[in-house]
Protein backbone atom coordinates (compact mmCIF):
# COMPACT_ATOMS: atom_id res chain seq x y z
CA UNK A 1 0.00 0.00 0.00
CA UNK A 2 1.19 3.50 -0.82
CA UNK A 3 1.76 5.62 2.26
CA UNK A 4 3.93 8.26 0.65
CA UNK A 5 4.47 11.50 2.55
CA UNK A 6 4.78 13.61 -0.61
CA UNK A 7 1.50 15.44 0.03
CA UNK A 8 2.32 15.97 3.68
CA UNK A 9 5.78 17.32 2.99
CA UNK A 10 4.35 19.77 0.47
CA UNK A 11 1.95 21.31 2.98
CA UNK A 12 2.52 24.60 4.75
CA UNK A 13 1.61 24.60 8.42
CA UNK A 14 1.22 27.45 10.88
CA UNK A 15 0.20 27.62 14.59
CA UNK A 16 -3.43 28.19 15.48
CA UNK A 17 -4.30 31.31 17.51
CA UNK A 18 -4.09 30.94 21.26
CA UNK A 19 -0.70 29.30 21.48
CA UNK A 20 -2.12 25.78 21.83
CA UNK A 21 0.31 24.37 19.23
CA UNK A 22 -2.55 23.04 17.12
CA UNK A 23 -2.11 23.41 13.37
CA UNK A 24 -4.14 23.76 10.23
CA UNK A 25 -3.57 23.38 6.50
CA UNK A 26 -2.79 26.21 4.11
CA UNK A 27 -3.72 24.47 0.85
CA UNK A 28 -7.23 23.26 0.02
CA UNK A 29 -5.81 21.41 -3.00
CA UNK A 30 -3.41 19.48 -0.78
CA UNK A 31 -6.22 18.69 1.65
CA UNK A 32 -8.33 17.26 -1.18
CA UNK A 33 -5.39 15.16 -2.34
CA UNK A 34 -5.02 13.78 1.17
CA UNK A 35 -8.69 12.95 1.21
CA UNK A 36 -8.54 11.11 -2.11
CA UNK A 37 -5.48 8.89 -1.99
CA UNK A 38 -3.51 9.01 1.24
CA UNK A 39 -3.20 6.03 3.60
CA UNK A 40 -2.68 7.28 7.15
CA UNK A 41 -0.71 5.43 9.79
CA UNK A 42 -0.79 5.85 13.60
CA UNK A 43 2.02 8.40 13.44
CA UNK A 44 -0.12 10.63 11.21
CA UNK A 45 -3.24 10.89 13.33
CA UNK A 46 -2.95 14.69 13.62
CA UNK A 47 -3.06 15.06 9.85
CA UNK A 48 -5.95 12.63 9.48
CA UNK A 49 -7.98 14.46 12.14
CA UNK A 50 -7.35 17.74 10.32
CA UNK A 51 -8.86 16.55 7.03
CA UNK A 52 -11.62 14.12 8.05
CA UNK A 53 -15.23 15.22 8.48
CA UNK A 54 -18.41 13.79 9.94
CA UNK A 55 -20.00 11.20 7.66
CA UNK A 56 -16.90 10.49 5.58
CA UNK A 57 -16.46 6.92 4.38
CA UNK A 58 -13.16 5.39 5.41
CA UNK A 59 -11.38 2.22 4.33
CA UNK A 60 -9.29 0.33 6.89
CA UNK A 61 -6.72 -2.43 6.44
CA UNK A 62 -3.44 -3.74 7.73
CA UNK A 63 -0.16 -4.56 5.99
CA UNK A 64 -0.88 -8.27 6.41
CA UNK A 65 -4.36 -8.17 4.83
CA UNK A 66 -5.20 -7.75 1.17
CA UNK A 67 -8.83 -7.00 1.85
CA UNK A 68 -9.95 -4.29 4.22
CA UNK A 69 -13.32 -3.06 5.41
CA UNK A 70 -15.33 0.15 5.17
CA UNK A 71 -16.93 2.33 7.80
CA UNK A 72 -18.49 5.74 8.40
CA UNK A 73 -16.86 8.41 10.57
CA UNK A 74 -18.81 9.93 13.45
CA UNK A 75 -17.33 12.74 15.51
CA UNK A 76 -18.69 12.80 19.04
CA UNK A 77 -19.76 16.16 20.40
CA UNK A 78 -16.97 18.00 22.14
CA UNK A 79 -15.67 21.51 22.56
CA UNK A 80 -12.96 20.83 20.00
CA UNK A 81 -15.34 19.31 17.45
CA UNK A 82 -17.69 22.27 17.71
CA UNK A 83 -14.75 24.32 16.43
CA UNK A 84 -14.26 21.83 13.56
CA UNK A 85 -11.12 20.28 15.03
CA UNK A 86 -11.74 16.58 15.54
CA UNK A 87 -9.46 14.66 17.90
CA UNK A 88 -8.67 10.92 17.96
CA UNK A 89 -10.73 10.45 21.12
CA UNK A 90 -13.77 12.15 19.54
CA UNK A 91 -13.80 10.04 16.35
CA UNK A 92 -15.73 6.79 16.12
CA UNK A 93 -16.14 4.55 13.08
CA UNK A 94 -19.34 2.59 12.47
CA UNK A 95 -19.43 -0.51 10.31
CA UNK A 96 -21.02 -3.97 10.23
CA UNK A 97 -19.79 -7.47 10.93
CA UNK A 98 -21.27 -10.95 10.87
CA UNK A 99 -23.27 -11.80 13.97
CA UNK A 100 -25.65 -14.74 14.02
CA UNK A 101 -27.44 -14.94 10.70
CA UNK A 102 -26.69 -11.45 9.43
CA UNK A 103 -24.57 -8.32 9.53
CA UNK A 104 -24.94 -6.15 12.60
CA UNK A 105 -23.64 -2.66 13.36
CA UNK A 106 -20.59 -2.14 15.56
CA UNK A 107 -18.38 0.83 16.35
CA UNK A 108 -14.68 1.26 16.98
CA UNK A 109 -12.74 4.31 18.07
CA UNK A 110 -9.98 5.82 15.97
CA UNK A 111 -7.62 5.26 18.89
CA UNK A 112 -8.35 1.51 18.73
CA UNK A 113 -7.68 1.54 14.98
CA UNK A 114 -4.25 3.02 15.65
CA UNK A 115 -3.56 0.61 18.54
CA UNK A 116 -4.16 -2.37 16.25
CA UNK A 117 -1.64 -1.05 13.76
CA UNK A 118 -4.19 -0.59 11.01
CA UNK A 119 -3.99 2.01 8.26
CA UNK A 120 -6.89 4.17 7.19
CA UNK A 121 -7.82 6.31 4.22
CA UNK A 122 -10.79 8.44 3.23
CA UNK A 123 -12.74 6.83 0.40
CA UNK A 124 -15.92 8.74 -0.47
CA UNK A 125 -16.11 6.63 -3.60
CA UNK A 126 -19.50 7.81 -4.90
CA UNK A 127 -19.33 11.57 -4.21
CA UNK A 128 -18.98 12.31 -7.92
CA UNK A 129 -22.22 10.51 -8.77
CA UNK A 130 -24.33 10.95 -5.62
CA UNK A 131 -25.15 13.84 -3.30
CA UNK A 132 -24.02 12.95 0.24
CA UNK A 133 -26.47 13.36 3.08
CA UNK A 134 -26.07 16.15 5.59
CA UNK A 135 -24.67 15.36 9.03
CA UNK A 136 -28.12 15.02 10.62
CA UNK A 137 -29.33 12.56 7.99
CA UNK A 138 -26.19 10.43 8.31
CA UNK A 139 -26.66 10.42 12.07
CA UNK A 140 -30.29 9.31 11.57
CA UNK A 141 -29.20 6.56 9.17
CA UNK A 142 -26.75 5.17 11.73
CA UNK A 143 -29.32 5.41 14.54
CA UNK A 144 -31.82 3.47 12.43
CA UNK A 145 -29.16 0.89 11.49
CA UNK A 146 -28.26 0.26 15.13
CA UNK A 147 -31.90 -0.50 15.94
CA UNK A 148 -32.55 -2.67 12.87
CA UNK A 149 -33.64 -6.21 13.72
CA UNK A 150 -32.58 -7.64 10.39
CA UNK A 151 -29.55 -7.39 8.13
CA UNK A 152 -30.10 -4.68 5.53
CA UNK A 153 -26.66 -4.70 3.91
CA UNK A 154 -24.55 -7.07 1.84
CA UNK A 155 -21.13 -6.04 3.19
CA UNK A 156 -19.28 -3.16 4.88
CA UNK A 157 -19.02 -1.15 1.65
CA UNK A 158 -22.76 -1.43 1.09
CA UNK A 159 -23.39 -0.26 4.68
CA UNK A 160 -21.10 2.76 4.31
CA UNK A 161 -22.74 3.69 0.99
CA UNK A 162 -26.19 3.38 2.54
CA UNK A 163 -25.26 5.66 5.44
CA UNK A 164 -23.77 8.39 3.24
CA UNK A 165 -25.96 8.22 0.13
CA UNK A 166 -28.81 5.74 0.64
CA UNK A 167 -32.55 6.34 0.87
CA UNK A 168 -33.42 8.23 4.03
CA UNK A 169 -36.04 6.69 6.29
CA UNK A 170 -38.29 9.75 6.08
CA UNK A 171 -38.22 9.52 2.28
CA UNK A 172 -39.19 5.85 2.44
CA UNK A 173 -42.07 6.66 4.79
CA UNK A 174 -43.27 9.43 2.47
CA UNK A 175 -43.25 7.05 -0.48
CA UNK A 176 -45.13 4.47 1.55
CA UNK A 177 -47.74 7.04 2.58
CA UNK A 178 -48.03 8.19 -1.02
CA UNK A 179 -48.55 4.60 -2.17
CA UNK A 180 -51.16 4.05 0.54
CA UNK A 181 -53.02 7.17 -0.52
CA UNK A 182 -52.69 6.25 -4.18
CA UNK A 183 -53.90 2.68 -3.80
CA UNK A 184 -56.43 3.72 -1.19
CA UNK A 185 -57.91 6.13 -3.70
CA UNK A 186 -57.86 3.47 -6.41
CA UNK A 187 -59.56 1.03 -4.06
CA UNK A 188 -62.14 3.60 -3.06
CA UNK A 189 -62.88 4.47 -6.69
CA UNK A 190 -63.15 0.81 -7.60
CA UNK A 191 -65.53 0.27 -4.70
CA UNK A 192 -67.68 3.20 -5.81
CA UNK A 193 -67.81 1.80 -9.36
CA UNK A 194 -68.92 -1.60 -8.04
CA UNK A 195 -71.65 0.01 -5.95
CA UNK A 196 -72.82 2.15 -8.87
CA UNK A 197 -72.83 -0.85 -11.23
CA UNK A 198 -74.76 -2.88 -8.69
CA UNK A 199 -77.36 -0.14 -8.30
CA UNK A 200 -77.60 0.23 -12.07
CA UNK A 201 -78.28 -3.49 -12.45
CA UNK A 202 -80.88 -3.44 -9.69
CA UNK A 203 -82.67 -0.48 -11.28
CA UNK A 204 -82.61 -2.15 -14.71
CA UNK A 205 -84.00 -5.41 -13.27
CA UNK A 206 -86.78 -3.62 -11.41
CA UNK A 207 -87.95 -2.02 -14.63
Amino acid sequence: MNRTNSFVNALKWWPMPGGNNKTTFGSSVAVQKLRESKWFGPEEQRIFCAVVEYGFIVEIRSDQENNGWFGVVVCKSSKDYEHKKALPETIEIFSVKLRGNGLRVFKITLEDVWKRGWYIRINNFADKEKQPHCEKDIRDQITFARKANQSLWNNTQHFAYWCRYGSRQQDIRRRQMSECVKWGSVGMNAGMLLVMNSRQKSWSTSK
